[in-house]
């Protein structure tokens, strides 16, 4: 046993041992020194070690990222802020772009890197953006799309990072983040009426009561009570009968079985998991990052037609109410509550008495309608700020029928294409293509049908028609509209406070890189990093030296890999000042030969780089 207690790392490696030699060697070696009281200078199984391998490989899989990026041309930019354990603001800053790989178009969003940032004013965030973008090489100009939260200094009409940028690059439109938004009008919806904020706080204090393990306001929570309610009131009867509470837990579980048993908990219940089953529907195929803005304004369009339909089903929704409590033994009445009477204004003013004329008249205009009223209000509002960007590129996704008013309409959204875009399009070419297009679309099928009219399915459909060489101005369009990104980083952002206090950012940004990490993982990049890691942290010989080549202290010794086959009889005693150079040209040739030898030395360091390398999407 290599060590008594050893953690993850050291456990993997003692498993790989057994099935490679080189590995076992490396172990084994270790092993004799450890018996034998002496220290190996080095056996790169430390965590620095492993951080560095790591951090090699981040910068690795950063340089592929700018490089597609670079590629493809346009990107988008998508930012949040978030604190790690070690309460150090992060800087999560993320691109997105369409890439090309075989005539296939396809939406990545890609993690290039993070910097620790504890300014919080929107002028100072958006020079930050700036200062990342010249880091990475990558011209803000380019930048076609902007995604954040809601925070006003990063959202903020004035004075937000948004508007900072866009007052200097107008091209990079800002677009909210379309599951965020459509979570706070579900939020908005469940504060206008008393009724609703005690439902869902009574749901709280229930989940409360059997854990401590906190809900969200959405189906998760709700689903539970409309599926099994019997069990669930069963187990709280039980639990106040049968368990010595103290007196405050008494109370609540009698408070909660008095609510579970009333009528319009059956009747909230029912509304509420029909409204949160359609937002959470909505919410599911939003979070996806191929998930297209245009995509997003179809999507909140058939969300309001949802919620509309529940909205005109007030009675069917009573009468399922009724149905399952009657099933239930419960009660089908509505609980009476005092009336508040309203002073009268006016002398067509309708009384209390008439408007609500009974008590489940006034449940359904003050809760139901309410309630729902708010919530498509809040959906029409999110809906007209995508289509504000959306409408731009109309005559694509959505051409005209009308042969009457095409060439003045063509005419127009060139026009405003090319305003908006002066660097990138030309008004009257832009304008010809689409008169083509349209013409195509006209007698044919080919690229917009019912199943795909996504901006990207279009682009993949031109590509596969091979008609990019006469579009090839739409195809611009259709790749900034696929670019703008539709929802921020917050889900990615949430996963990475643990990680980043206990790694540093670079092993962070390539373990959340690991499908990018996959395509680079073949014996070219494996080269490059062992030449890097060389390079960076070992100097001539057997000698280590610093980044100013002041010597530190040993390391295992090297064979001379500028040599086509490994010599391991070489005496380094002879080899005089050699640069670091000398000793580390190393062509592609010895380095693959080296991957695959058994050389005690070399040999364990590609083995170790190869679990380094497998080891960016294990960390976290």
């Amino acid at each position: 046993m290599l060590y008594d207690d050893c953690g993850l790392f050291i456990s993997t490696a003692k498993l790989v041992s057994h099935y490679s030699e080189t590995m076992k060697n490396h172990l084994d070696t270790i092993k004799e020194y450890k018996d034998s009281g002496k220290m190996l200078c080095a056996h790169y199984l430390s965590p620095q070690s492993q951080n560095e391998f790591l951090e090699i490989c981040a910068k690795k899989v950063q340089q592929k990222i700018i490089e597609e990026i670079k590629k493809c041309q346009y990107y988008s930019i998508i930012v949040d802020g978030t604190p790690d354990v070690s309460h150090k603001e992060q800087f999560v800053f993320v691109t997105r772009y369409v890439f090309e790989n075989d005539e296939t178009w396809d939406i990545q969003e890609r993690f290039p890197t993070m910097v620790d940032y504890e300014k919080k004013t929107g002028a100072d965030i958006a020079n930050k953006i700036e200062e990342i973008l010249i880091e990475c090489n990558l011209d803000l100009a380019l930048c076609r799309g902007q995604g954040y939260d809601n925070a006003a200094n990063m959202s903020g009409k004035y004075n937000g990072a948004k508007s900072k940028i866009i007052e200097k690059y107008p091209q990079a439109l800002f677009s909210p983040c379309s599951a965020h938004s459509l979570n706070l009008c579900g939020v908005h919806a469940m504060e206008t009426s008393t009724e609703i904020k005690t439902f869902f706080g009574n749901i709280q204090k229930l989940y409360n009561f059997f854990s401590s393990t906190r809900w969200s306001a959405r189906i998760g929570a709700i689903r539970p009570l409309s599926k099994n309610y019997s069990g669930i009131l069963n187990s709280l009867v039980r639990v106040k009968n049968e368990i010595n509470l103290p007196a405050d837990n008494h109370a609540k579980a009698v408070g909660l079985i008095s609510w579970l048993h009333s009528f319009e908990f059956i009747l909230l219940t029912t509304i509420w998991y029909k409204v949160l089953q359609c937002i959470d529907d909505r919410n599911k195929i939003l979070q996806s990052k191929k998930t297209s803005i245009d995509e997003s304004s179809m999507h909140f369009q058939q969300l309001a037609t949802e919620i509309q339909q529940i909205k005109e089903c007030w009675n069917d929704l009573l009468l399922e109410s009724k149905s399952v409590a009657s099933t239930l033994n419960l009660t089908t009445e509505f609980k009476i509550t005092s009336r508040v009477r309203r002073k009268k204004h006016f002398h067509h003013d309708i009384s209390d008495e008439q408007t609500f004329h009974d008590i489940e008249n006034k449940f359904k205009v003050e809760v139901f309608v309410t309630a729902l009223d708010r919530l498509l209000s809040d959906i029409y509002g999110i809906q007209t700020s995508i289509e504000k960007i959306t409408n731009t590129f109309s005559s694509i996704i959505s051409p005209p029928d009308t042969e009457e008013l095409r060439d003045e309409y063509l005419k127009a959204q060139a026009d405003i294409i090319a305003s908006l875009y002066p660097n990138d399009m030309c008004a009257n070419v832009l304008k010809e293509e689409l008169q083509i297009y349209l013409k195509i679309h006209k007698v044919s099928t080919i690229i917009f049908n019912d199943s795909e009219i996504a901006s990207i399915s279009i682009l993949n459909q031109i590509y596969k028609k091979g008609l990019q060489n006469i579009l090839p101005q739409i195809c611009i369009c259709l790749q900034i509209l696929s670019t703008i990104p539709t929802l921020w980083f917050a889900m990615a952002s949430a996963g990475l406070t643990m990680c980043t206090g206990l790694l540093g950012q670079a092993p962070v940004v390539g373990s959340k890189n690991a499908e990018t990490y996959e395509k680079i993982h073949n014996q070219e990049a494996a080269c490059d990093i062992i030449t890097w890691f060389g390079s960076s942290y070992t100097g001539p010989g057997n000698k280590l030296y610093d980044a100013n080549n002041k010597f530190i202290g040993c390391s295992l010794p090297r064979t001379e890999m500028d040599k086509v086959t490994f010599q391991h009889d070489v005496d380094y005693n002879t080899m005089t000042n050699p640069t670091k150079d000398q000793v580390w040209k190393a062509d592609k040739k010895s380095i693959l030969a080296a991957m695959n030898t058994t050389d005690k030395y070399y040999g364990n360091v590609a083995t170790i780089v190869g679990l380094g390398l497998k080891n960016i999407a294990e960390r976290t």
